[in-house]
């Protein structure tokens, strides 16, 4: 069989490195430890910096005012991947996974050629009629192509996260005997979410590669509780990365596209919100199926686990806030939208998309923060 391997994203070395919080860090921002309790029926004590689930949860990030000698911005043009969860829901044992730096990984990407990638193409022909080639990143200041080029990244390593964890939560609905045809249906997000890692990849290769992302592969999601039973160890993963990190993703994913102007990024991103969709309804569709099946506690414990992402949410858009506002001009054309205005639709996305239905389910959550 001949194949034609290639790469799909290629890192620059050193230039607007991101090193995943909880990877390698000093003082990583994210526990080591314990996120949920190990008995449910236990009012747990939240980490002092629990992670957020995943989905698109952050907005662009505009670069400061550029000073004579500036140096590379932090900008980011799409969702920044939020902390990486450290596995488990439960304690670690006390040989718990230390991360040394053999473990850190450069976030590059291939394609295997052939006639793998037909078939890929037959499943997805959406991705090679996108406008590619039609942006010129020399049309804009080299500060805000850089910006893209990271955040455009950044997105390309979240939606490789998602599948992930999409990949990880349809184990434990076949483990715990979800209906076939949900199941069916669910199956297909892993690939939704390859589809928008190749996008977001070939759009920071478009404006002249990726940024260097570093990140451990054992740490990049929240590991199915073994401990639970196979309905509440399904239930909690479908609670964590649909019912909060991806219903609240989806209208946040929007309004980037609604603001983007230029065809190549709005046809991205206007994929990616096409995807999306089913996404967000699933979790509460489980939650519907499997409300008879689960007791009080039951519904207490996932009332947590949807607390303790909340949480985390609230933590990044704390970070949010303390940007500086970003420049008007042509920051549209490379799939921007304005921290305020981000901010804004997020609270209210928040209450009408995750809060109000977690409540009509019997799960009591608050979208307020907690002081």
């Amino acid at each position: 069989m001949k194949l034609t391997r290639r790469k799909l994203l290629i890192a620059s070395a050193g230039v607007a490195t991101l090193m995943i919080p909880g990877c390698k860090t000093d003082e990583p921002t994210t526990p080591p430890g314990n996120l949920m309790p190990p008995e449910p029926q236990q009012e747990p004590v939240p980490p002092e910096n629990p992670p957020p689930p995943p989905g698109n949860l952050m907005p662009p990030e505009p670069p400061p005012p550029q000073p004579e000698n500036p140096p590379p911005p932090p900008g980011n043009l799409m969702p920044q991947p939020p902390p990486p969860p450290p596995g488990n829901l439960m304690p670690p044992p006390a040989a718990a996974h230390v991360a040394h730096p053999t473990s850190y990984e450069v976030f590059e990407l291939e394609m295997l050629g052939g006639s793998w990638e037909r078939r890929y193409r037959k499943l997805r022909p959406e991705v090679e009629a996108m406008p590619w080639g039609t942006l010129n990143p020399s049309e804009h200041p080299p500060e805000l192509v850089l910006a893209a080029r990271k955040s455009w990244t950044g997105a390309a390593f979240q939606e490789h996260r998602t599948g992930a964890a999409c990949a990880e939560t349809l184990r434990c609905l076949i483990e715990a005997r979800a209906p076939l045809d949900l199941i069916a249906v669910a199956s297909r997000f892993p690939l939704d979410e390859m589809v928008h890692v190749e996008l977001c990849a070939r759009m920071a290769m478009e404006l002249g590669g990726g940024t260097e992302i570093l990140h451990d592969p054992d740490e990049m999601i929240l590991r199915a509780n073994p401990n639970l039973s196979p309905l509440l160890r399904a239930a909690e993963l479908v609670v964590y990365n649909f019912c909060v990190g991806e219903a609240l993703s989806i209208p946040l994913i929007r309004g980037t596209w609604q603001a983007s102007v230029h065809p190549l990024p709005r046809a991205i991103l206007g994929r990616i919100v096409k995807d999306e969709a089913a996404h967000g309804v699933f979790g509460f569709t489980f939650l519907d199926w499997a409300a008879p099946l689960l007791s009080d506690a039951d519904k207490a414990h996932l009332g947590r686990t949807a607390r303790i992402a909340i949480e985390g949410i609230h933590r990044l858009w704390d970070e949010i806030a303390q940007r500086p506002a970003g420049p008007e001009s042509s920051v549209h054309a490379l799939g921007w939208m304005r921290t305020d205005a981000y901010l804004k639709l997020a609270e209210h996305s928040l209450e009408a998309q995750v809060v109000a239905p977690l409540r009509a389910r019997g799960l009591m959550v608050h979208g307020e923060r907690r002081h």
